[in-house]
Formats: structure tokens, sequence, C-alpha cells
């Protein structure tokens, strides 16, 4: 057997590996005649992930839609690209900013469905690997209304050993805190009082 350190590997590029036997012969040794080839693509690069919507800092009366981008492409020429909407992850805080911070989204669509105490990374609904892009059709009824949230996305590549996953999260980009209003303000009219008379 024969092996090489990765560090003369570089992301994202395409190898081809030839194997060559020769027999132990003083004299004249017998060389393979047909060779035996591989290629392969090398990628130790995550890709990359990005919120769309909710933007942060944003308020949503109503939001069923989440939406984003997925990209492998910083992992060179030949890049493993992502794995599909199994490789797209997001998790929903509410109350991320109070002490103590509240619980996470366990894929429910009733407003008990914020139960977890750790964090739970669900996979997105969709991925076009053309457009790059993800979304996560979210149930507007497990939404409590006048709350804040962070929601954070992270990709995973298609590579079939030790996928690369990202674990950086940057706000305004993989980390958005955005909140809730799905209930309408009231008025009033103080005055003039109702079937009163003025001058």
């Amino acid at each position: 057997s024969y092996s090489v350190s990765t560090s003369m590997w570089t992301s994202g590029e395409r190898y081809r590996v030839v194997s060559r036997a020769k027999d132990t012969c003083n004299y004249y040794p017998n060389y393979q005649v047909s060779f035996s080839t591989k290629y392969f693509i090398f990628d130790n690069v995550p890709p990359v992930s990005g919120i769309s919507k909710p933007s942060d800092g944003t308020g949503y009366g109503s939001l069923s839609t989440l939406t984003g981008t997925a990209d492998d492409s910083n992992s060179g020429t030949w890049p493993a690209g992502v794995n599909g909407a199994s490789g797209v992850k997001i998790s929903i805080q509410i109350d991320p900013t109070l002490k103590p911070p509240g619980k996470f989204w366990d894929g429910g669509s009733s407003t008990n469905s914020w139960s977890s105490d750790t964090e739970l990374w669900l996979n997105a609904t969709t991925y076009d690997s053309v457009s790059k892009t993800w979304t996560v059709d979210f149930p507007i009824s497990a939404w409590i209304s006048a709350h804040e949230y962070r929601i954070k996305v992270k990709s995973i590549d298609k590579v079939p050993t030790q996928a690369n996953e990202e674990t950086f999260f940057e706000t305004g980009r993989s980390s958005n805190t955005f909140s809730i209003d799905v209930l309408a303000p009231q008025s009033v009219v103080l005055k003039p009082l109702d079937g009163a008379s003025y001058n």
C-alpha cells in the first residue's frame, strides 16, 4: 500500500491516480500492462450559506417561507457541491437575547413547538443546485406574536466521508434576528364623542 499526506492536495482540484505493479524478479521483472486509473476531486473547504428572508433586524406580520443561499464554489474549480436540501440546515430560537434565552423550534406546527433546550438543526425544504438557493416552508401557526427570533443556517458538502460542514456564523449573513407580530393594532377615537354636538 501507499499513502500520501492531504497537505499535497489543493481543494477543488481534480486528480488522476495511476498505479502500475512490478514483480520481484531479479532479472527482467514483469510490469503490469494495463494500468489501474482512478479520478477523484479533493475538497476540504466547507460551503458558505446565507439568509435572504428573514433579513436581520426586520419585523414581519406574516412569514411562511424562509429563503437563502448555499454555495460551495469557494472550495475551488471542482467543488464537491452542497449535499441537496439535506445539506442545508437551519435552527430557529425564540427570544434569543433574554436571560435565560428561549428554546429552539422542534419542527412542529403549533406554538408549543419551541420545546428544545438544545439547538436543533433541521433540513431545508428545497435546494436548487443551479441557483444555489434554499427554501424552508415554515408553518405560520407556530409563530408566537410579539416575540424575537434568531435563525441560523449552515451547509454541508457532498464529500462522502468526513463531509465539510460550515461552523462559522456571521450576523447579517448566516445568523439573523427578527421579530413576528401577527396581531393588528387597535385604535379608538377619544374626541369627538359619539353623538355629541360641538361649536
